[in-house]
Protein backbone atom coordinates (compact mmCIF):
# COMPACT_ATOMS: atom_id res chain seq x y z
CA UNK A 1 0.00 0.00 0.00
CA UNK A 2 2.89 2.29 -0.18
CA UNK A 3 2.02 5.30 -1.98
CA UNK A 4 4.25 5.84 -5.46
CA UNK A 5 5.55 9.50 -3.46
CA UNK A 6 7.17 6.88 -0.50
CA UNK A 7 8.25 3.99 -3.46
CA UNK A 8 11.68 4.73 -3.45
CA UNK A 9 12.21 5.40 0.47
CA UNK A 10 10.19 1.92 0.47
CA UNK A 11 12.72 -0.16 -1.54
CA UNK A 12 15.58 1.34 -0.24
CA UNK A 13 14.97 0.21 2.96
CA UNK A 14 13.73 -3.04 2.23
CA UNK A 15 17.04 -3.43 0.30
CA UNK A 16 19.15 -2.43 3.69
CA UNK A 17 17.17 -4.58 6.17
CA UNK A 18 20.23 -6.21 8.08
CA UNK A 19 22.72 -3.86 7.00
CA UNK A 20 24.13 -0.37 8.48
CA UNK A 21 22.42 2.87 7.97
CA UNK A 22 22.79 6.00 10.12
CA UNK A 23 24.95 6.35 12.76
CA UNK A 24 25.36 2.70 14.77
CA UNK A 25 21.60 1.44 13.67
CA UNK A 26 21.03 -1.35 11.22
CA UNK A 27 17.40 -1.53 9.54
CA UNK A 28 15.30 -4.52 11.13
CA UNK A 29 11.46 -4.05 9.54
CA UNK A 30 10.00 -2.20 7.25
CA UNK A 31 6.40 -1.11 7.04
CA UNK A 32 4.31 0.56 4.42
CA UNK A 33 0.88 -0.09 5.25
CA UNK A 34 -0.27 2.93 6.35
CA UNK A 35 -0.72 5.68 3.65
CA UNK A 36 1.49 8.64 3.02
CA UNK A 37 4.00 7.04 5.77
CA UNK A 38 6.67 4.44 5.77
CA UNK A 39 7.96 2.78 9.54
CA UNK A 40 11.67 1.73 10.05
CA UNK A 41 12.27 -0.20 13.15
CA UNK A 42 16.04 0.18 13.86
CA UNK A 43 18.09 -1.37 16.49
CA UNK A 44 21.81 -0.81 17.31
CA UNK A 45 24.09 -2.86 16.21
CA UNK A 46 24.88 -4.70 19.76
CA UNK A 47 21.30 -4.86 20.86
CA UNK A 48 19.53 -7.85 21.09
CA UNK A 49 16.06 -5.96 19.78
CA UNK A 50 14.33 -3.06 18.05
CA UNK A 51 15.29 -0.08 20.27
CA UNK A 52 14.58 2.86 17.48
CA UNK A 53 12.07 3.99 14.63
CA UNK A 54 12.23 6.05 12.43
CA UNK A 55 8.92 7.25 10.35
CA UNK A 56 8.91 9.31 7.33
CA UNK A 57 5.63 11.13 6.33
CA UNK A 58 4.58 12.61 2.70
CA UNK A 59 2.70 15.91 3.27
CA UNK A 60 1.89 17.89 -0.34
CA UNK A 61 1.13 20.46 1.76
CA UNK A 62 4.18 21.17 2.90
CA UNK A 63 6.98 23.19 1.60
CA UNK A 64 9.23 20.74 2.16
CA UNK A 65 6.77 17.43 1.81
CA UNK A 66 8.84 14.55 3.21
CA UNK A 67 9.26 14.73 7.01
CA UNK A 68 11.25 11.88 8.93
CA UNK A 69 10.93 11.45 12.23
CA UNK A 70 13.37 9.54 14.88
CA UNK A 71 12.38 8.16 17.87
CA UNK A 72 14.20 6.02 20.45
CA UNK A 73 11.82 2.76 22.04
CA UNK A 74 12.19 3.24 24.76
CA UNK A 75 14.74 6.16 25.29
CA UNK A 76 18.10 4.45 27.03
CA UNK A 77 20.41 7.52 27.94
CA UNK A 78 23.50 5.67 26.55
CA UNK A 79 21.89 5.33 23.04
CA UNK A 80 22.94 7.56 19.97
CA UNK A 81 20.55 10.10 18.25
CA UNK A 82 21.10 11.79 15.49
CA UNK A 83 21.56 15.88 15.68
CA UNK A 84 17.86 16.68 14.15
CA UNK A 85 15.19 14.47 15.45
CA UNK A 86 12.53 15.86 12.76
CA UNK A 87 13.84 17.02 9.49
CA UNK A 88 12.24 17.92 6.35
CA UNK A 89 13.01 17.08 2.59
CA UNK A 90 12.26 18.10 -0.45
CA UNK A 91 12.99 14.89 -1.92
CA UNK A 92 13.35 11.42 -1.16
CA UNK A 93 16.93 11.34 -2.26
CA UNK A 94 17.30 13.50 0.37
CA UNK A 95 15.67 11.02 2.86
CA UNK A 96 17.39 8.45 1.63
CA UNK A 97 20.49 10.34 2.41
CA UNK A 98 19.79 11.31 6.04
CA UNK A 99 18.48 7.62 7.09
CA UNK A 100 21.79 6.79 5.54
CA UNK A 101 24.22 9.22 7.83
CA UNK A 102 22.37 10.63 9.98
CA UNK A 103 23.27 14.52 7.96
CA UNK A 104 21.02 16.64 5.75
CA UNK A 105 22.10 17.80 2.67
CA UNK A 106 23.71 21.34 1.89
Amino acid sequence: MVTDLLIDVYGWAKGRIGRPVLLRYQVSKVNGQVPNKVSLLLRELNAVRVNAEIEVEYNPAKRLPYQAVFSLLPFPAESVRPVSLRPSFATQQEVIHWISTGENWV
